[in-house]
């Protein structure tokens, strides 16, 4: 994968563990939009908090706190790209993960239409 420039190996059971975006993208009903110089799929977000988005899908959805920004306007990206990949485990405080919660109250609530693409 490249996301923003940086490049990142992993595997498909790790992409497609969780319900999201990434599951959906790599599910094989779709043709990756855009790819790299060198075959990688192309996603134009933010590599630097990406790297978060895949340990939490390593982890099996558990996000372990030393391994997350430590700053306020960090934790509100990181939020951010949880939103777009649609990990709302991780803003979710009912589905486990309290960690981003705080900075993204009105999330916990709201429905996901791709979610039920994904079912």
């Amino acid at each position: 994968l490249n996301v923003g420039g940086q490049v990142y190996c992993t595997t498909l059971e790790t992409l497609t563990s969780q319900e999201s975006m990434l599951s959906l993208m790599f599910s094989g009903r779709f043709e990756p939009a855009l790819s790299d110089e060198q075959g990688g799929v192309l996603i134009d977000r933010d590599g630097t908090f990406f790297r978060h988005v895949l340990n939490y899908l390593r982890n099996e959805g558990a996000p372990r706190p030393c391994s997350l920004p430590r700053s306020a306007e960090e934790r509100s990206i990181l939020a951010l790209e949880a939103e777009y990949y649609m990990l709302d485990a991780l803003l979710d405080p009912r589905a486990g993960a309290q960690l981003l919660q705080p900075l993204y109250k009105g999330l916990a609530d709201k429905q996901w239409t791709a979610k039920l693409l994904i079912k």
